[in-house]
């Protein structure tokens, strides 16, 4: 009984799983499921561009030098931004060459615009901001900037004082400064003059 059983099992395994349609459809499944991955995310990442991080950053700086406020204004000064850009774009350009040129996989599915596109973009290369930088110097400017800053008006402020900057290292107080961001202000962007000021301080 059991032998008739595994002869039938066996005729049927053979009669569905040895035919031609069947071995071709289990080479090309997992490559298709793969295919359209790739090309779904790659759709999705072109289609979705950056923008820039735009609009007015109050500073109050009060420190001898205002290295916080020259730092934002070196930082976000456009012929600065573009030659980053420029850098960063030629960058994701040879990233996405080799790419090309390492496989036929990719260019079988991307022109070399689109590659260069989905490299700027998995490398998260951003198009130049367009920030202005306003001085703030009285604590009636600074009260003023801060209800900028929540009515939206203001991207940001940043308050770095004298003591925080000029502080020694070992003092709690070292380096410290305070930004108040605009409530629907983007974290990348807030990580962006973030990582400004530290550089500074």
């Amino acid at each position: 009984m059991i032998r008739k059983v595994l002869t039938i099992a066996v005729r049927e395994f053979k009669a569905t799983a040895l035919t031609p349609a069947f071995l071709i459809s289990l080479f090309f499944f997992p490559v298709g499921v793969f295919v359209f991955g790739f090309a779904a995310g790659a759709i999705s990442l072109l289609g979705a561009d950056p923008k820039p991080m735009t609009g007015i950053v109050a500073v109050a700086d009060t420190s001898h030098g205002s290295v916080v406020e020259n730092a934002l204004r070196e930082n976000y000064d456009p012929e600065n931004q573009q030659r980053r850009h420029d850098a960063e774009k030629q960058a994701a350009d040879e990233a996405a060459r080799e790419s090309l040129g390492d496989t036929g996989f990719v260019s079988a599915f991307l022109s070399e615009e689109q590659a260069s596109q989905l490299a700027q973009k998995s490398m998260q290369v951003r198009p130049p901001a367009e920030i202005e930088i306003v001085a703030v110097r009285t604590d009636d400017d600074i009260e003023s900037a801060r209800e900028r800053v929540t009515s939206a008006e203001y991207l940001a402020l940043v308050i770095a004082t004298e003591p925080t900057i000029t502080a020694d290292t070992e003092d709690e107080q070292a380096g410290r400064y305070q930004i108040f961001r605009r409530p629907d202000m983007e974290l990348k962007d807030l990580d962006d003059i973030r990582a400004i000021v530290r550089r500074a301080v």
